[in-house]
This record gives structure tokens, C-alpha cells and sequence, in this order.
């Protein structure tokens, strides 16, 4: 990650801004890491879920289910939010390309 972050940092500094040649180069680096990222990801899921059960079984049942209900809601309103994000910086990246003289 560390490998990858001197990449963007000097693609940056370059002033290249081909959003096709950042997601390939960012490809390459990332490659041979892939697997161990595979693992991290799994790892962090299997520590979400461990928690969360532990978390419920605190609770009552009531209590579990409003808490399930609460933790789903918020998931869904942080993904919009990221979709919402990530719509406005396209519009906006794509707005700054086409004015350049």
C-alpha cells in the first residue's frame, strides 16, 4: 500500500492526470499483493462478524433486533452517501478537463 501510495504521489507531481494509465499502474502494484489483500479482507470481515455477535448477544432480543436494524440503516446511508460523493467529484473532474484552453 505504502508502494502504491509513492506511485499516486508521483504520478501527481508529474501532472498526469490519465485516469486510464493511474488505474493501470495502480493495477500493476497492487498485483502481486492481491492475495494478501484477499486475506486482510477476509480477516476484517470475520472480526465484523465475530463482533456484531457478540454485540447481540449482550442484548435482548429487542434490543438486538433495533440494533440490527440501526447497523443495516446505517450501512445503506453511508453507501449513498459514497455513491453521491463519488458522482459529484466525477461531474466535477470531468467539468475542469473540458474548460482547459
Amino acid at each position: 500500500m505504502v508502494e502504491l501510495t509513492h506511485v499516486v504521489t508521483e504520478m501527481m507531481r508529474e501532472g498526469l492526470v490519465d485516469q486510464a494509465m493511474d488505474t493501470e499502474r495502480a493495477d500493476e502494484t497492487l498485483a502481486p499483493k492481491e492475495e494478501g489483500l484477499v486475506e486482510v479482507l477476509q480477516r476484517a470481515d470475520g472480526l465484523r462478524m465475530k463482533t456484531l455477535k457478540q454485540v447481540v448477544n449482550i442484548l435482548s432480543p429487542v434490543q438486538g433486533v433495533y440494533f440490527l436494524i440501526a447497523a443495516a440503516e446505517l450501512h445503506l446511508r453511508v453507501h449513498e452517501w459514497g455513491k453521491k460523493r463519488d458522482a459529484r467529484r466525477n461531474e466535477h473532474s470531468e467539468g475542469g478537463h473540458g474548460q482547459q484552453h
